[in-house]
């Protein structure tokens, strides 16, 4: 269960990657909320893959 969940952090957080790439010239604003949730998301994916080698 953890594998998966780990496996579905990685592709939203690299979804999240490609629109912090895209809306980086229209939208400063946006850009910066979009890293901050990129930084949460991996927070949240290190904690699953720290907890699943214990």
């Amino acid at each position: 269960m953890v594998d998966a969940l780990v496996q579905t952090f990685s592709a939203v957080i690299e979804g999240v990657r490609e629109r912090i790439e895209s809306t980086g010239p229209a939208d400063a604003v946006t850009q910066d909320l979009l890293i901050s949730l990129a930084g949460d998301l991996e927070k949240q994916s290190w904690m699953f893959q720290a907890e699943d080698r214990s």
